[in-house]
């Protein structure tokens, strides 16, 4: 089996378990790569350290692009889960929330910086539990760390078509609101 991740058991080396970052079918978000796109891929990879937040039983896994970079082709859709800050519960694998950086990534923009943990952030006088991730195009996230919420929010921007035969690019990315001048 191809394009996961696995967690394993520090004292006697089994497996605990295995999450699918290319979904096959019956799996959650199933069909963003097409209905065969699944078959055959190797990646997305992870490049950098992954976070672990102990307390919070979390893992924040920061997914590169697909193994096809560049070409996209035979790969059609959002291809969840490449270059996206993917989120799994550390004892058993569960996807707790993703938040896809890139879509349908034609471009080489993986993520490729680890997220870093933020104790708290402001926000309209609560303090949230946060994680900051930073992307190959300079982009800085911010989301809550329990629930993927972004912190100081999100828009889809339209972004110049730059399309190869057979290939289509996404028609929007996600851009943070804030910092401003982005």
């Amino acid at each position: 089996e191809r394009s996961y991740l696995v967690a394993l058991d520090q004292r006697t080396g089994k497996e605990v378990w295995r999450f699918r970052v290319v979904p096959q079918p019956g799996d959650e978000n199933f069909g963003t790569w097409g209905l065969n796109g699944w078959q055959d891929r190797r990646g997305p990879g992870v490049w950098v350290p992954m976070t672990v937040d102990p307390v919070n039983d979390l893992v924040f896994v920061p997914l590169g692009n697909a193994t096809d970079q560049n070409y996209g082709g035979s790969r059609p859709g959002l291809n969840l889960y490449a270059t996206t800050l993917l989120v799994l519960r550390a004892s058993t694998g569960a996807r707790v929330w993703h938040q896809q950086l890139t879509h349908h990534d034609i471009y080489d923009w993986d993520v490729n910086c680890p997220p870093a943990m933020v104790e708290a952030v402001d926000k309209n006088g609560k303090r949230v539990p946060a994680v900051a991730q930073m992307t190959k195009q300079g982009l800085f996230f911010m989301f809550n760390r329990l629930t993927g919420e972004p912190i100081f929010g999100i828009e889809e921007r339209p972004i110049p078509r730059f399309d190869a035969p057979g290939d289509e690019a996404w028609p929007t990315q996600p851009f943070p609101v804030k910092p401003t001048g982005v």
